[in-house]
């Protein structure tokens, strides 16, 4: 496990960037737009991942985010919203491509990185 801390200066890559060193095969994409779950996003709304926490959403608080491996990936996305006003989604690595996981939301962020580790070399 590994945690974040999450303020209105924090860079949005410094997010992706803690969420990669933990899961190596996923990666982390913020959108102007919520997704409802197991849907994907459009990629005309994704942000640029140079921009503050505080930019994307002026009313964050500040807080921990604990990287738990045996989150579903539907699970982190919400508390990302939840908490943090932030809307993200995870990719994951497949035959050398990144690819949104909607269609296995349900899978556990450990899950995902371990197909993604599978995938990722085929």
């Amino acid at each position: 496990m590994r945690n974040i801390s999450i303020s209105k200066g924090t860079k949005l890559s410094f997010i992706e960037s803690a969420f990669i060193q933990r899961f190596p095969y996923l990666s982390l994409y913020f959108y102007k737009k919520a997704h409802n779950p197991r849907q994907t996003s459009d990629e005309k709304d994704i942000i640029d991942k140079e921009k503050t926490a505080g930019e994307v959403n002026p009313e964050i608080r500040s807080g921990l985010l604990r990287l738990d491996g045996q989150m579903t990936v539907e699970e982190f996305e919400i508390l990302m919203q939840e908490r943090f006003g932030l809307n993200v989604q995870v990719f994951r690595l497949s035959h050398g491509k990144w690819l949104q996981s909607w269609a296995t939301d349900m899978w556990s962020l450990d899950e995902q990185n371990r197909r993604g580790e599978l995938l990722g070399k085929a």
